[in-house]
Parts: C-alpha cells; sequence; structure tokens
C-alpha cells in the first residue's frame, strides 16, 4: 500500500495585498471561501501558504514556534529519504536538508528553545534508532540517542524543560521486522552525546508545541521510553510496557506526562496515560471504553490540569478528557469522523482546548474549541495529517499535508501548507 504523504514544499512567500509573491511571481493565496463546517467552506479567520511543493516531501511533519512566533516546521522528505527543515521569517518560507545519511527524518518533532536554538527528534529507520538535531549559529549538530538493535524506534515526541533541556519519550518496539541487523550505516555523524552543549542560560518551557508526528505503528510489544538530557549526557529510562502514538507535555514543575495507545489495534486499542512521581512511574487508563485508543494529544494547562484528546474507533468519535482528582471527565467532541489517522491538540492560556482533527467522511482539516460546555468547530482547509503549536497571544500555528490534485492523502502529489488565525 502506498505510503500517506505530507509534502512540504519550500516557497520564499510574501502575502501582500491579498496575493502572495513568490520568487518574483506572484501566485494566488492559498484560502477556500469563507464559512463553516456546514457547509464546506474555510472557517473565518484562517489564512493558509503552501511551505513546500517540491515533491513527496512533508511527511511527519511537526510545528514549532519560537519567541517572536514565527512558525518553523520539521518534515520527512520521502523521495529522498532526508530530514527537512523550514522555517518562515519576515512573510518567507525557506529550507533546509538537516540530515541525509540514510533513510532518516520519519516521525519527527520539533520544539524551539527562548535562545531561538532549534531541537528535532526523529527516526533512522535503517538502524532503527532515535536520532536528535540540534540548531544553533546557524549549523545543525546531530547525534544518536538510543540504538538499540533489538529494537525499533517508530515514534518520538520532545520537550523542553525550564532549563532549556530535551526530554523524548518515544515508542521502542522490538519484532522480527526489525531485528535485520542492519547497523551498517556508517554515516558519521552519530556522535552519542557530543552533539549537545550546556545550555543553562536557557529558560523555555515549549509546552505550548503539540508534535506533529504521525505514530502508526500499532505493535504492541517492546517499550515506552524516556530520554531526559542532563547537561552532559542522556538519561534513558523505561516508562511503560507496550504502546503506540506516544505523545509528551511537562508541567510547571518539569514532570512529564504521556499519552500513548495500548491493546490490539484492531480489535481492543485504548487510551492510556503515564506520569512520572517522585522518579517512578505510574500508568493508567483514560477511557475503558471498548477501542478507546486510535492516535491521542495531551497538553498541561498552567494550573498544572492534563488534557487529552484521542479517537473513539468503538463510537467513531473523537473525545476529551481532562483529569479531575484522580478520576478522568470525558465527553465527545464530534461523532462520524471516520478512522483516520490525523489528531493534535493545544491549551490556550485561558485553559480551553483546541483539537485538530482530520475528518475522514468530510475530506477537511477541522479545529474545534471547547466554549463553556460546549464545542465549535470550524474548516481548516481540505484533509492533511496536522501538527499544531499555539503561541504567546495565543495564535493557532497549523501545519499540514493538501494533495493538489484529489484533496485525499493517498493520491497524487500531497504539499505541505501552513495555516494560521488569530483570537
Amino acid at each position: 500500500m502506498k505510503k500517506q504523504k505530507n509534502l512540504v514544499l519550500v516557497m520564499t512567500g510574501l502575502v501582500l495585498a491579498g496575493v502572495v509573491l513568490v520568487g518574483g511571481c506572484v501566485m494566488k493565496p492559498d484560502k477556500d471561501d469563507e464559512g463553516s463546517v456546514e457547509d464546506g467552506q474555510q472557517g473565518a479567520g484562517w489564512q493558509t501558504e503552501t511551505v513546500d511543493d517540491s515533491g513527496w516531501v512533508g511527511i511527519d511533519p511537526s510545528i514549532a514556534v519560537d519567541s517572536s512566533s514565527n512558525p518553523s516546521i520539521s518534515y520527512y522528505d520521502e523521495d529522498n529519504h532526508d530530514l527537512k527543515y523550514a522555517w518562515r521569517q519576515d512573510g518567507s518560507w525557506q529550507s533546509e536538508v538537516v540530515d541525509s545519511t540514510g533513510d532518516v527524518g520519519e516521525e519527527s518533532s520539533l520544539v524551539i528553545d527562548g535562545q531561538g536554538t532549534v531541537h528535532v527528534s526523529y527516526v533512522n529507520h535503517d538502524k532503527g534508532a532515535l536520532k536528535y538535531a540540534r540548531k544553533s549559529g546557524g549549523s545543525w549538530d546531530i547525534s544518536t540517542i538510543d540504538d538499540d538493535n533489538s529494537h525499533h524506534v517508530v515514534a518520538t515526541s520532545i520537550v523542553l524543560d525550564g532549563q532549556g533541556y530535551p526530554h523524548v519519550a518515544y515508542n521502542w518496539e522490538g519484532g522480527a521486522e526489525y531485528n535485520n541487523g542492519n547497523n551498517d550505516e556508517g554515516d558519521g555523524k552519530d556522535v552519542g552525546n557530543e552533539g549537545m552543549d550546556d545550555d543553562k542560560d536557557v529558560d523555555d518551557k515549549n509546552n505550548g508545541v503539540v508534535d506533529g508526528n504521525n505514530n502508526k505503528n500499532d505493535n504492541d510489544s517492546g517499550f515506552i521510553k524516556f530520554a531526559s538530557w542532563n547537561g552532559s549526557s542522556w538519561d534513558i529510562e523505561e516508562a511503560a510496557p507496550g504502546g503506540s502514538d506516544v505523545y509528551l507535555a511537562l508541567d510547571n514543575k518539569d514532570q512529564p506526562h504521556v499519552c500513548f495507545i495500548k491493546g490490539d489495534p484492531n480489535t481492543d486499542p485504548r487510551i492510556h496515560y503515564a506520569s512520572q512521581i517522585a522518579g517512578s512511574w505510574q500508568t493508567e487508563i483514560v477511557d475503558s471504553a471498548t477501542k478507546s485508543g486510535g492516535d491521542c494529544g495531551i497538553d498541561v494547562d498552567s494550573s498544572g490540569g492534563i488534557h487529552i484528546t484521542y479517537h473513539d474507533y468503538g463510537q467513531g468519535a473523537i473525545k476529551y478528557a481532562k483529569q479531575e482528582g484522580d478520576t478522568w471527565e470525558t465527553q465527545t467532541v464530534v461523532t462520524g469522523t471516520g478512522k483516520q489517522e490525523g489528531l493534535r491538540m493545544v491549551v490556550d492560556s485561558a485553559s480551553q482546548p483546541h483539537v485538530i482533527f482530520v475528518n475522514d467522511q468530510t475530506e477537511k482539516l477541522i479545529h474545534a474549541i471547547l466554549t463553556g460546555d460546549s464545542w465549535t468547530q470550524e474548516i481548516i482547509n481540505k484533509m492533511g495529517i496536522p501538527s499544531v503549536a499555539i503561541d504567546g497571544n495565543d495564535r493557532l500555528h497549523v501545519a499540514h499535508g493538501y494533495s493538489v490534485e484529489t484533496d485525499k492523502l493517498e493520491d497524487e502529489t500531497e504539499i505541505m501548507r501552513y495555516s494560521t488565525r488569530e483570537y
């Protein structure tokens, strides 16, 4: 089967007077007519730009914003099997190849610290290894965090603590498919912990960023693992057995919180939550309903409240859960979405959750916000696996794929788009 593709072109685009100026050429802005979910048109206030349309690029996008609210995107170039990075500055998109040795760049996750340093976690598919890239001063340092050849990394999620140190949650999976002994890449770049500097002066949480991983592996073997940079090396531990679709957030005390899916994906996947308390990992089921897990997202608000969104395949719905004491209060965001990957969430400064998801039935990318006791929906654009970040002004930034021919994920060439709106 053809793999899902979310393409991202690197354009230098400037929006002026309702048009996009790209490389001296005037182009129409990438925008549908304004409207609502009911009329099938783009919601009012959303603006969309093309980021990269150079080929089958943009797989596994992850978006983050810097301290000036400028967006950046990491993504996988499937044509060349490279990790790419695009950033927008002064209205113009630029891009570059981060890592091109072997098949690298899937499952990327991106954060930016308060000094503008870029941090990316991603997978080296040849070795099944977890890699880390860090850009500071215009150059990239690339290292390997975990490369045990007995298992294969199939999902990553990165955040920063109060010191600006990175922490990565990832799915570390076993099985004969991955134990192929392909460990001869010899890229010369895997320098272990040497790629990190001791940035003790950095103070940035970046918890408003939800990565755009397309964590597609459903095997329940292996572990959810957690890697933390201590200033000179990576500390690695097992957080929970099994699981897929892992996403990580830190609270204001730098305690990690992880959501993931565990169980047979065809019969009974369940949404799980793991947290580290006093150095010990504890795991619980968020929703005990049958088939209550199939892609998830997590964020922590300023008061330490835990928010999780997830697909409930048993009900054909997207659901939302908030931790209330020792229990989880759950509610349905929307029904009739189909069984489709593509679900992300952020929480704004008022602790209001914003859920971004693909509706497979309508082939639209939807934004839903909880206001009071009800959810309001609007269309962002055509369907495409998303990643979402929120800046200090509560402005949403969304990276998402878009098919230029049929608007369907697996047909023709899919480009990467960027959409944003203010509140």
